[in-house]
């Protein structure tokens, strides 16, 4: 009767169990579904210090010319007498998408007329101080008297009129002393070759130097702005392409949702095939697999819509939550020890500072122990295990320990990996690599033509006013005027007070004015009229300085107002410096300017993370074998798990070196990841060992199977980033059972006679 009552009461309890877990995950679930299963979050940045992003609402739409040939003969707007020049149908074509975007237009160079203008009425206070030299030679008498002499010349001349040429706007080649600061004016730079000869449009748009394409700024979503161009050009000879963190984040959400409609589903397939060789049991894989969508649940319901980087891990939680499952040796007496391993597996990433791996570091841990209660709780209560656990079956391997041979292969993996380590392809925080061959050809194409779109260097400087703001910038750009071919300095049209004193005194120690009026007289000695000389004569005189409220009330007040914003009551305007791919700005600039953007925090970022990366797996390591040591109270068994977990790390990285892979911050989870698993294999083994049992092989290699088919999974996507992750989890799993079985031994067995431990009986 007692029997009776017994298997009754356990019978109600594991319905209990069962339907508070099915309660549970029908909640989790119907979250998950309200929010929408295939929903994708659309960060691409999530490496990156808050202050590094990009403005998540900026574009660059490319407009580019397809040619005659690619253009069918008699479509509407086609192929005409226009269209050898493509230039003027690219320049139509931006007119039309520029009152498409409205005020989602912003000018991405200063307006090519009014810059020119500026310059006019401020040339001698734009010159570099280091010109005063040259700048005196053309003001001296005989330069202005050989100047007045050529332009009668010239004007004399009958082919005057076919040259085009205006000899009155700078009769002196003042503007040539400008150098190489007409880039950081938004003027050509003669110099320039190729890209760097792209030009600014009438209205601030860049146009390439060879005419064939042409490049606008605009603000707002990605494929709205992309839909709005599209629709306004009807000129077939026109196709449009998109570029910029908007088009970056667009197109991450779509890869993202893509790869979350069939990545579970193709994880969840190979796991069902590696779990029912395994099992042979339809039942248990079945009850498995709903573990394990549990955990997913959890995932997606507590951790909201996944983004590029989230993803791949979620998949791969499912992969190592299978770590729970089989009945093999516990390292600790209740099983405790190897889910709290893999659960505090991405804990060292708390402590990185990337934003993203830090929020992981507890999602990670909140999945992993919804997947082993489940497996440890519900799974039981609807297969009616007696002892709660799944068995795989087989026989186990008795474990030989060959000290001398496991310390070379571990001592030869440790070694060979830290050498190969810092040697390693550098992969940067940003940008991430989504996998998008229409954004990455729209790249490469405004980076051959234009700049660089992944080395924008961005900076603010704030003020009690616009005024005030576009002072500060004033006073920071100016180390910078001159050094970059391509830059976007509000600032360097301008000077501030102190800048505009000492600038006059040094053109009053030139004598200017006297120099002015024998200008004027030349002119009229040599016939002609110096009125007619007007811009010229406002460029050098002395009494209309660049000062910050003339230019925000001048021509170019609404290209200032475009890089004007707020933030809190103060005003704040925007600079940039574009600099060429696989290279690096200054680090006085970066100083002088506070120059931040995506590539300065992977500049520094790369700089450190090597040595970070040591501390995150040091930290990984200590963690592992502390939850090692608790279990088994053995310091032998710590330390052979946590060598044999560096061994695993390290065999990671030589293997990556081999295949001639890189090694980043987006990695940094999948190590740790490798590290924890290795931990808990050795770990096994040395409890075999401890326990003088056979280490159950069978189901090792099926724990680490499913991480492994995990792994494979990703590496089907098409995304490079969740690639590289499937490559090094699926390489970690399938060195640890390996050097559970060859190495751990060996290093236990040496561990028991150097720290002089009590060891099992022979």
């Amino acid at each position: 009767m007692s029997r009776q009552r017994s298997a009754a009461s356990t019978l109600t309890r594991r319905r209990i169990i069962l339907s508070l877990w099915l309660i549970a995950t029908a909640s989790l679930v119907a979250v998950v579904g309200a929010r929408g299963w295939d929903t994708a979050n659309d960060e691409v940045e999530g490496l990156l210090p808050f202050g590094d992003r990009s403005p998540t609402d900026e574009v660059w739409v490319l407009l580019r010319s397809r040619g005659v040939d690619d253009v069918e003969v008699g479509a509407e707007g086609g192929a005409g007498a226009s269209a050898e020049e493509p230039a003027r149908a690219l320049l139509a074509a931006a007119e039309a998408a520029r009152a498409a975007l409205a005020a989602g237009w912003s000018p991405l160079a200063p307006p090519a007329q009014e810059a020119s203008g500026w310059l006019d009425a401020h040339l001698l206070y734009l010159l570099p101080s280091g010109s005063d030299t040259e700048l005196a030679a053309r003001l001296s008498a005989p330069s202005i008297e050989a100047a007045a002499l050529g332009i009668r010349g010239r004007l004399l001349s009958p082919l005057f009129v076919a040259s085009g040429e205006d000899p009155r706007r700078d009769p002196l080649g003042l503007r040539e002393l400008l150098g190489a600061r007409a880039a950081a004016l938004g003027l050509r730079d003669e110099a320039a070759q190729d890209r760097d000869s792209a030009d600014a449009t009438p209205s601030g748009d860049l146009l390439a130097g060879d005419g064939e394409s042409l490049v606008l700024e605009a603000r707002g979503a990605g494929a709205s702005v992309v839909a709005s161009v599209e629709a306004s050009i009807v000129d077939p000879r026109v196709s449009v392409a998109a570029a910029g963190p908007a088009i970056q984040r667009a197109s991450a959400a779509r890869i993202t949702g893509e790869g979350l409609r069939g990545l579970p589903i193709t994880a969840l397939a190979l796991l069902v095939v590696v779990l029912a060789l395994g099992l042979r049991s339809v039942r248990a894989v079945l009850g498995l697999c709903a573990c394990l969508l549990s955990g997913l649940a959890v995932g997606l319901a507590v951790g909201g819509p996944p983004d590029l980087l989230g993803l791949p891990l979620l998949i791969l939680a499912l992969g190592f939550g299978c770590e729970g499952m089989l009945h093999l040796q516990r390292i600790a007496a209740h099983g405790w020890a190897a889910p709290l391993i893999l659960a505090l597996a991405l804990a060292p990433a708390a402590f990185a500072p990337y934003p993203a791996w830090q929020a992981w570091a507890w999602l990670w841990a909140a999945i992993s122990a919804a997947i082993f209660a489940s497996m440890r709780f519900a799974l039981p209560a609807a297969l009616t295990a007696d002892d709660g656990w799944i068995r795989a079956g087989g026989a186990g391997l008795s474990l030989r320990p060959w000290p001398l041979v496991s310390v070379l292969l571990a001592g030869s993996l440790i070694a060979g990996g830290a050498a190969v380590f810092p040697g390693l392809r550098a992969l940067p925080a940003a940008p991430l690599a989504i996998g998008d061959p229409a954004l990455a050809e729209a790249e490469a194409e405004l980076r051959a033509s234009f700049f660089d779109p992944d080395g924008v260097w961005r900076a603010r400087h704030v003020g009690a006013s616009p005024a005030a703001a576009l002072e500060a910038a004033a006073a920071a750009s100016s180390a910078l005027v001159g050094r970059y071919r391509r830059v976007d300095l509000p600032g360097a049209f301008v000077l501030t007070s102190s800048a505009i004193e000492a600038r006059a005194a040094q053109l009053q120690a030139l004598e200017v004015g006297s120099r002015i009026v024998a200008l004027k007289e030349s002119l009229r000695a040599a016939g002609l009229r110096p009125s007619a000389f007007g811009e010229l004569l406002r460029g050098v005189a002395i009494e209309a300085p660049p000062a910050v409220e003339v230019a925000l009330a001048g021509p170019l007040g609404p290209w200032f107002a475009a890089r004007l914003g707020a933030e809190g009551d103060e005003a704040r305007i925007r600079s940039r410096v574009f600099v060429d791919a696989g290279e690096s700005a200054d680090a006085a600039d970066v100083a002088a300017l506070g120059l931040r953007g995506p590539c300065a925090a992977s500049e520094r970022d790369r700089a450190s993370f090597n040595d970070r990366l040591g501390l995150y797996a040091a930290l990984n390591l200590w963690l592992g074998a502390l939850i090692v040591w608790l279990a088994t109270r053995s310091l032998a068994s710590a330390l052979a798990a946590a060598l044999t977990s560096l061994a695993c790390m390290c065999g990671v990285a030589l293997i990556l070196g081999a295949l001639g892979r890189g090694i980043g911050p987006t990695l940094l989870p999948a190590l740790l990841l490798v590290g924890a698993g290795g931990m808990i294999a050795g770990g096994r083994a040395c409890r075999a060992m401890e326990s003088r049992e056979p280490l159950l092989v069978r189901g090792l290699l099926l724990t680490s199977t499913c991480q492994v088919a995990a792994g494979l999974a990703l590496w089907t996507s098409a995304s490079p980033l969740w690639r590289e992750i499937g490559a090094v989890a699926a390489i970690g799993s399938t060195l640890a059972p390996l050097l559970a079985v060859l190495v751990t031994p060996g290093l236990h067995a040496a561990l028991l006679r150097l720290l002089r431990e009590v060891g099992p009986a022979r």
